[in-house]
Formats: structure tokens, C-alpha cells, sequence
């Protein structure tokens, strides 16, 4: 007996492709929205720092002149720039 094959449902890239040719795509909305884990959860430790706050001036300095990096942002760089530092220290001596 042969097996009916499936309908391969299409992608959200098609459907949007599909609406943007006017096509009716209420199908694939069907209001059972189910959240899905990410295929690789990032290694992400949270911490609690302390900043003084002639540091939190100069953060919000940055982010004021980055329209990209927020202060959060820029205390989630500086521990790297500070790291990529000592080991360019390091490697001169």
C-alpha cells in the first residue's frame, strides 16, 4: 500500500513571500503558538557587579556617543577589552 507523502509545511521566509504576492496565508496562523527552546543554549552566567560612579559616567559617556551601545552594552564589552588588553601585555613582554 503506498503511503500518502505529507504536505511539507513552508518556511517563514515562503509565507512571507506568499502574503507579499497577495496570497491568503491565515492557514499557518492557527493561534497555537508553541515556543520553541533554541538549538544551542549560550553559555551565560549572570553576575552582579559594582561600579563607582565616576565609571558609570564614562559608560554613559560611550553610550551617548554610540548610537549602537547601550550602558549595559558597554559593561558587557569592557571586561573583554580589559581581557584582550593583559594579553596583548603580556604578549610584548
Amino acid at each position: 500500500m503506498k503511503k500518502t507523502p505529507k504536505k511539507k509545511t513552508p518556511s517563514i521566509d515562503e509565507i512571507s513571500d506568499m502574503a507579499a504576492e497577495g496570497k491568503d496565508v491565515s492557514k499557518y496562523f492557527t493561534k497555537k503558538f508553541r515556543v520553541r527552546q533554541p538549538l544551542e543554549k549560550a553559555q551565560i552566567q549572570r553576575v552582579n557587579l559594582d561600579f563607582n560612579l565616576e565609571m558609570l559616567e564614562e559608560l554613559d559617556a560611550l553610550a551617548k556617543e554610540s548610537a549602537t551601545t547601550s550602558r549595559a552594552g558597554g559593561m558587557g564589552m569592557a571586561p573583554r577589552r580589559g581581557r584582550d588588553h593583559a594579553l596583548l601585555v603580556v604578549a610584548d613582554l
